[in-house]
Order: C-alpha cells, then sequence, then structure tokens
C-alpha cells in the first residue's frame, strides 16, 4: 500500500514537471504579446471616443446611483437621530 502511494506520488511530480513545462511556451507568449502592446503608440492602441447613446446611459446611471445612495443615507441618519 506505501509503495502505490509512493508510486502515485513520484507519477503525479513527473505529470505536474510536464505540465509546467508545457505551460512556459504560452507564458512566454503572452508576456511578448504584452510588451509588444506596451511598446505600441497609445492612439493606436487607445479606444475611440464612446458613442452618444453611451455617455447619455451612463450619466443617467450615475444620477440614478447617486440619487438612491442620497436617499439611503438619509433614511439611515433619520433613523438614527430619532
Amino acid at each position: 500500500m506505501v509503495v502505490l502511494a509512493l508510486l502515485g506520488g513520484v507519477g503525479f511530480a513527473i505529470w505536474r514537471a510536464v505540465k509546467k513545462r508545457e505551460e512556459l511556451p504560452q507564458k512566454a507568449r503572452r508576456l511578448r504579446i504584452a510588451l509588444g502592446r506596451a511598446l505600441d503608440p497609445p492612439h493606436e492602441i487607445a479606444r475611440r471616443d464612446a458613442p452618444a447613446w453611451e455617455k447619455i446611459l451612463a450619466a443617467v446611471g450615475t444620477t440614478i446611483a447617486v440619487s438612491l445612495t442620497k436617499k439611503l443615507l438619509d433614511r439611515a441618519w433619520n433613523k438614527r437621530s430619532v
């Protein structure tokens, strides 16, 4: 039984080492792509201005979030001061 556990542990260690060795080229490739993007001119990477509908939607969402937060804080403050 102990021998089986030892063999299983050695087998797992070998399998893990092989798997790690396969991951290394993928990590290097991702690093190369990231460094390439970092060195690109910003105007080529940056997103263009948001469309008008997206700006309006963001403004409406912000307004709603601020008003809800204000109402919740007012309620909490009024309950506490009573």
